[in-house]
């Protein structure tokens, strides 16, 4: 069983505040230039005949994208500190330690799914699709949508919504694809750290109390859950490699400004001289990043 020194578990905390920050603040440059260059992902998706007349929801279609983007990496960010500060909590929770830290690559995975779209036709039909699915529960039980910031009420019923999406999409000759959270947690974790679906069916399980896994942090002495030091370790580096993947991904789908870039980069350089002395890196994860980055 890993033992960690207090030092070392502070310093792997501080890295992923680290992470967590500069992340946040290359995303946000990323998705804040109007217009995105030219000759990038994003410049090429808003001069892509779909994107020259509103979408189902009163928006250019990539406006939607980049609506959805923002509210879906601050989430991811909100993740992040919570992590942080429940890693640097007295009480050293277990289970929610494996829930926030599945949250968190959950709402990465869709931002990831996202910015890798290789045309704006598959975008379209992703940004959709989400919509769509996301909204099921919501249209079989009557509840209605407001349009925000317009309207201060619920006006519109979400299934009558959902089905003039599918119109919208069908009268430009694309579909739904239906894409779950797991499959696109998953997708995310293959790239960023590996063994994707055992690592989020081990985050899953403990964050649902099911005993096999939970079984693996119980105290037999003291009757009570106990987190470890490789349970903290992992959960840590899970959502560093995650973040890292996504915030590289979209600040190169943006063409962030080249400063931007060199300091997020300085940051991570930094994280890696600050952990690198208990945390081994894997031997292709350089070449995943890479990778990423081009996508």
């Amino acid at each position: 069983m890993l033992t960690m020194e207090a030092r070392d578990r502070q310093e792997l905390t501080s890295g992923l505040l680290r992470v967590v920050l500069a992340s946040q603040r290359l995303m946000r440059e990323a998705l804040d230039a109007e217009p995105p260059p030219t000759t990038s992902w994003a410049g090429k998706m808003t001069t892509d005949p779909l994107n020259a007349e509103p979408g189902w929801d009163r928006n250019l279609p990539f406006r939607t994208v980049q609506l959805a983007l923002r509210t879906t990496t601050e989430s991811a960010c909100q993740h992040g500190l919570a992590l942080f500060e429940m890693c640097r909590s007295k009480r050293e929770l277990a289970v929610p330690l494996a829930t926030i830290t599945r949250g968190s690559i959950e709402v990465l995975g869709r931002a990831y799914w996202l910015v890798t779209a290789p045309a704006m036709g598959d975008l379209v039909s992703r940004i959709a699709s989400l919509e769509f699915y996301d909204m099921e529960y919501p249209a079989k039980y009557g509840q209605r949508l407001r349009r925000l910031p317009i309207e201060t009420e619920p006006t519109t019923l979400v299934s009558e919504y959902r089905e003039e999406l599918k119109a919208w999409l069908g009268a430009r000759g694309l579909a739904l694809v239906k894409r779950g959270t797991t499959a696109l947690a998953t997708a995310l974790l293959e790239v960023s750290y590996g063994d994707g679906r055992v690592v989020y069916s081990d985050l899953s399980a403990a964050a649902h109390g099911q005993g096999w896994a939970t079984a693996n942090f119980y105290s037999f002495d003291t009757t009570r859950l106990e987190r470890d030091d490789t349970m903290l370790l992992a959960y840590c580096m899970y959502l560093i490699e995650s973040m890292r993947t996504v915030a590289l991904c979209l600040a190169v789908a943006f063409g962030a400004a080249d400063p931007d870039v060199d300091r997020w980069r300085q940051a991570m350089d930094q994280v890696d001289e600050m952990i690198g002395a208990f945390v081994k890196p894997a031997p292709d994860r350089a070449e995943r990043r890479a990778a990423a980055g081009s996508s």
